[in-house]
């Protein structure tokens, strides 16, 4: 089976859907089609003239079942009306609670996870790049390039501290102050 783009209609910025066809290209299967909607891009019902407002009002639903504009006129569509009240029923109960509880735990231990992780990289750049300046600021003292500089000067050749400057001196010559 082979998934083509199908575009017998316009498609719309948030809608797209893909026929199926025989291995051979010649027969298109009408049984089975996959369609993509991005809740995010569909626009609220007052705002939009697309034709099938059933699917725009079930994205509203699912973006957002509280929203204002998911009463009055939507109400009278009797499966949104049942699925507002069966995702009520669902949210009352203990175990459905729970499965939130458990998601929005994972998620929260994703996030920290994540950042932490990223100090932790942030903080290995960090040492990696003063490794690089010591050993950049030795190079400089042994070629004797920084000879004739002061040691403000050197730091802010090399941009690193005076600290770091006297450091790398006393490790080429343990006698210096």
């Amino acid at each position: 089976m082979v998934i083509n783009h199908f575009s017998k209609r316009p498609q719309v910025a948030h809608h797209r859907y893909f026929a199926t066809y025989e291995h051979d290209l010649t027969d298109r299967i009408d049984d089975f089609r996959l369609d993509f909607v991005e809740l995010t891009k569909i626009p609220l019902a007052h705002q939009t003239d697309f034709a099938d407002k059933v699917l725009v009002r079930w994205c509203q639903f699912f973006r957002d079942p509280n929203h204002p504009e998911l009463q009055g006129e939507f109400m009278e569509d009797k499966n949104i009306k049942k699925g507002k009240e069966r995702l009520k029923y669902l949210s009352g109960e203990p175990s459905m609670q729970e499965l939130a509880r458990m998601r929005e735990k994972a998620a929260f231990n994703w996030a920290i996870t994540i950042g932490e992780a990223r100090e932790e990289g942030k903080e290995e750049g960090r040492e990696e790049g003063e490794l690089k300046q010591q050993e950049m600021l030795r190079n400089i003292l042994l070629s004797g390039f920084g000879a004739d500089k002061s040691i403000p000067e050197l730091a802010k050749m090399v941009g690193c501290s005076e600290e770091m400057i006297l450091a790398v001196k006393k490790t080429l010559d343990p006698k210096s102050p």
